[in-house]
């Protein structure tokens, strides 16, 4: 047998095949939409990967599904929400401004991902704006020193999380450490 016979056989063999497969109830193949999507795709605005279909997002950046380390870059970490559509984000890690309430700094919004202990615990400040927190409550001073809930003695700035605190014995409700109390 040929070269030329056995190709002809084996095209004989295909289309035969696709014949049959075409014959086949339910058996549809989408080719046209197929095409029809990619020619309505476009190039990515981060990464110029061409897309088209399911892997078009409606901000035109890429999906989770179409280029993954695209769409980290373009969509919040958190919720998914695309970054193109919120004027205000972190280029760090990637979080819209509702997800990075808590892990980022209240007044400058520097990052503190992974590090979040460095942030007062009620005001969401971080040291980068000047202020020190304290090791023991996880309050900065403005925090710790609250009247209504004081958790910092109010005449040595000692934290009650680390000494033993006292009310004062004058009534006033102002609460002292207990050194500071008995001196």
């Amino acid at each position: 047998m040929t070269k030329t016979n056995k190709r002809r056989r084996v095209a004989s063999v295909l289309l035969a095949l696709v014949m049959l497969l075409s014959l086949m109830p339910g058996l549809e193949l989408p080719a046209h939409a197929f095409w029809d999507d990619y020619d309505t795709g476009g190039d990515c605005p981060n990464c110029d990967h061409y897309h088209w279909g399911e892997n078009l997002c409606d901000c035109q950046f890429c999906t989770i599904d179409c280029n993954y380390d695209c769409w980290v870059e373009t969509h919040c970490n958190d919720c998914g929400v695309c970054l193109g559509d919120t004027p205000y984000w972190c280029e760090e890690c990637y979080k819209c401004a509702e997800c990075m309430e808590d892990t980022h700094c209240s007044t400058c919004a520097k990052c503190y991902i992974g590090e979040d202990d460095q942030l007062c615990g009620e005001c969401h400040k971080g040291p980068c704006c000047s202020i020190t927190i304290c090791d023991s409550c996880g309050f900065c001073d403005d925090c710790a020193n609250d009247d209504s809930d004081p958790m910092h003695c109010s005449l040595c700035n000692a934290c009650f999380g680390s000494v033993d605190e006292c009310v004062d014995d004058d009534d006033t409700g102002v609460i002292h450490c207990i050194d500071c109390h008995t001196a």
